[in-house]
């Protein structure tokens, strides 16, 4: 019985010695698994926003950028949240708040402004041991020449969020160059419109339609800007039955969201494209 309880004992032995060999460790990635891979180091990123009032729920009130339209309404927003304490340098100004919003007007125009951001906050220091818990990170915003406006009627210079487009959406065989361009009509009452050039591939020049409030501007921003429509009735033409939304963001592509208002109770037609500025 020895002899066989012997033998026994070294067949399991050797049997777990195998398994423990083959077990392999469990890879860690960003979840419930690792404390760590949900926390960072106390860091004082932000992020610079112009503010844009989206009139469609699915986007956000603020645009991130680095450049802003001269008197605009402008969020210097800290990412790490709960800090003990934040503390910005904005000129001579010392402010002790998460965020802050600022109005810089028209005779900032063309100059920069520089940010800086102190963040102290206790540190995870199981995480991160060498993590000192205080951070500062200096950033430059420039303050846009644009909207430059003309005297009287003629082209209004909004920036480099004019120009050509190459885009593409799901309802194109291809993509098209799309090229918008702002100025003030004949008659429109000082108003600025967005006149359209190729907007559905089929090289209609929505440019050339009567002074209306057709593609009356509604918001603008450096980096993005939306128009209005001039109605839907059936006598009203296409190009004056369009609103629509461009953004040029930050960093990614470019996207226009543009609805053709329909004359009859069938419902919209909304074109969202994406692509690139070319020019």
């Amino acid at each position: 019985m020895k002899k066989v309880t012997l033998y026994t004992s070294i067949f399991l032995a050797s049997a777990l010695l195998m398994l423990a060999c083959k077990k392999e460790k469990p890879e860690l990635g960003i979840s419930d698994q690792d404390p760590c891979g949900c926390v960072s180091e106390v860091s004082a990123e932000f992020d610079i926003e112009e503010l844009a009032n989206f009139i469609f729920d699915d986007l956000p009130d603020w645009v991130v950028t680095d450049t802003v339209l001269h008197s605009s309404t402008v969020r210097f927003r800290a990412l790490e949240t709960d800090a003990a304490e934040y503390t910005w340098y904005l000129g001579a100004e010392v402010l002790n708040t998460s965020s802050v919003e600022r109005n810089f007007p028209s005779q900032w125009a063309n100059s920069n402004i520089t940010i800086t951001l102190v963040v102290r906050k206790t540190p995870n220091s199981i995480c991160f041991p060498n993590d000192d818990g205080y951070d500062s990170i200096v950033k430059v915003m420039h303050v846009s020449q644009y909207i430059i406006m003309p005297n009287g009627n003629g082209d209004v210079q909004l920036g480099p969020i004019e120009g050509t487009y190459r885009f593409f959406a799901p309802q194109l065989g291809d993509s098209i160059d799309v090229n918008f361009d702002a100025l003030i009509r004949p008659g429109g009452s000082g108003s600025i419109f967005i006149d359209l050039q190729n907007v559905l591939g089929d090289n209609v020049d929505c440019g050339s339609d009567l002074p209306s409030i057709a593609r009356r501007l509604y918001l603008k921003t450096y980096r993005c800007i939306s128009f209005e429509t001039g109605g839907n009735s059936l006598i009203t033409p296409m190009c004056q039955r369009l609103s629509g939304l461009l953004i040029s963001p930050l960093t990614g592509p470019a996207t226009f969201r543009l609805t053709i208002h329909s004359p009859i109770s069938v419902g919209n037609t909304v074109y969202n494209y994406v692509g690139r500025k070319l020019n």
